[in-house]
């Protein structure tokens, strides 16, 4: 996914993956370009998503009735859907 933000100079999702010290926990990777003034990436900022934490921040949120969130990584896999 790194990559991936670099060459499209866009937002970049990674896959869902387990922990590598707590494999009960599962994230997914983010990458974002910063650009300079002539639109030239300049650096690319990475993190990571916790699954758990953002479906409980999803449920404290509320949606109204009509509102739906689905969250799905570069595969397309479904990680959260309210």
């Amino acid at each position: 996914y790194f990559r991936e933000a670099l060459a499209e100079r866009r937002l970049a999702i990674g896959e869902i993956v387990r922990g590598r010290t707590d494999t009960t926990q599962w994230s997914v990777g983010v990458a974002r370009p910063l650009r300079d003034a002539a639109g030239g990436v300049r650096a690319v900022v990475v993190g990571t998503l916790d699954i758990p934490a953002l479906a409980s921040t999803l449920a404290v949120a509320g949606l109204d009735g009509d509102g739906v969130v689905t969250v799905l990584d570069r595969l397309k896999d479904m990680i959260i859907a309210s």
